[in-house]
């Protein structure tokens, strides 16, 4: 509902039109821009050539602590179910990519994130996630809601394609919390995640969580798309008919030397 909410806002405050390609079609105007956006995906893949222009991490947290959180880059692997205290032995990056302040109960909060995943999707630093952590030793400690509830972390992602901007939704594929208390204890599959600490003579709590990001190798297709997910096509003619385009044709009748472009499937043949 947030998630809907929130687009639903974007679209009315700021009169912008997103167009992409999705399952879920939420179309503004069949012949002008669309609405598109993939909600709940557990892997999101960008498209070869498209530039990331924002992305938000977002957690609902259930019980604030009104404590500021800090964002922080993960540098070594981990397993929802086995990670420890121990295990994980501080294996996160000092740099800060983002904070906020765990006041409101019952809300999800966004942070924006994009150096981050900007450094995951370019490989300059291996994605092995996030993790949360209070900046104050104070309680009580926040709680929020985990991928095993119906409010599971994710990220927004924004990005350009072809002139177009489209925006989509990938869920966390993993999340747990460690626990400094019981440092050889794993909460992997927990309904709840938490950082800080609950009293005074507590032991701190830190949140993990993981999303599989890619990047859309290059293909030999020249951009074409027969199997009608979108407007494009799927093979490319290479341009041999000197039309200075790359044509596609689908249903193998361009061969009339009228340079059509838009049909799919097959090279066209179309020498000139």
């Amino acid at each position: 509902m947030k998630r809907s909410l929130l687009l639903m806002a974007l679209v009315a405050t700021a009169t912008l039109l997103f167009v992409g390609c999705s399952n879920v079609d939420n179309s503004l105007d069949a012949d002008a821009s669309r609405l598109l956006v993939h909600s709940n995906q557990a892997i999101l893949t960008l498209p070869q050539g498209a530039t990331l222009v924002s992305a938000d991490f977002n957690i609902y947290l259930q019980s604030p602590s009104g404590q500021v959180v800090n964002v922080h880059r993960i540098t070594s692997d981990w397993a929802e179910m086995s990670v420890t205290w121990n295990s994980f032995a501080g294996a996160y990056a000092p740099d800060i990519y983002g904070s906020f302040n765990a006041a409101t109960a019952m809300t999800w909060y966004s942070v924006d994130v994009t150096s981050l995943v900007t450094e995951w999707m370019n490989g300059t630093q291996p994605n092995f996630g996030l993790l949360l952590d209070q900046v104050n030793i104070d309680y009580p400690r926040a709680i929020y809601l985990s991928r095993a509830t119906g409010n599971a972390p994710y990220l927004n992602i924004c990005y350009t394609l072809g002139g177009n901007t489209v925006c989509e939704q990938t869920i966390a594929i993993a999340d747990t919390y460690i626990n400094e208390y019981l440092p050889d204890d794993n909460s992997g599959g927990v309904e709840a995640l938490f950082t800080g600490w609950a009293a005074d003579n507590a032991l701190e709590k830190q949140t993990l969580v993981r999303f599989d990001l890619a990047v859309q190798p290059p293909d030999s297709t020249g951009g074409c798309d027969c199997d009608h997910d979108d407007d494009d096509c799927d093979h490319y003619d290479g341009d041999d008919d000197g039309d200075h385009h790359g044509d596609c044709d689908c249903d193998h009748d361009d061969d009339d030397g009228d340079h059509e472009s838009g049909d799919c499937d097959h090279y066209d043949g179309d020498d000139g």
